[in-house]
């Protein structure tokens, strides 16, 4: 990532360093990261902070980070597997976590906090990785079905 941290170190459920997920505040943010290109209100009612290479989301009750999601290219590792915005990326991800599950066009890698798009189906307009809070994925996985890696090979 172009920014003074260079590559950012993700912990699932942890920290999308150097903030802490469900814990970090808005203030935190812009001292990490300065002040967002744009900051606003998605249609979930969630703040958003935008930034060149990702997205930082937050809690609407607690006000704190729930939720990042890196935008192409930026240079990232979660859990020490660098991010390459490829199929070998999403082949050492499915193989780490376990149980990978598609959720309406969304791998979700339970075990690593992470969510998927784009690099699966090659669809360049869909390409991010959401780094998300313990949980927050847990009612929606019940409509999920398992991912079938083989279309990586």
């Amino acid at each position: 990532m172009t920014n003074r941290f260079g590559v950012m170190e993700i912990q699932p459920y942890k920290s999308f360093e150097p903030l802490c997920l469900g814990e970090s505040t808005r203030d935190d943010c812009v001292t990490a990261f300065g002040k967002p290109l744009q900051n606003r209100t998605n249609s979930e009612g969630i703040e958003e902070f935008h930034y060149p290479h990702f997205i930082l989301r937050f809690d609407r009750e607690k006000r704190v980070l729930q939720e990042c999601t890196l935008i192409p290219r930026a240079s990232a590792t979660i859990d020490d597997i660098e991010i390459t915005w490829d199929y070998a990326f999403l082949r050492q991800a499915c193989s780490r976590d376990g149980l990978p599950r598609d959720m309406h066009g969304f791998i979700v890698l339970a075990d690593l906090g992470i969510a998927v798009t784009g690099i699966h189906d090659n669809d360049d307009s869909q390409l991010a990785i959401t780094v998300f809070s313990e949980g927050a994925f847990d009612d929606l996985l019940k409509e999920s079905v398992p991912f079938d890696r083989s279309m990586l090979d």
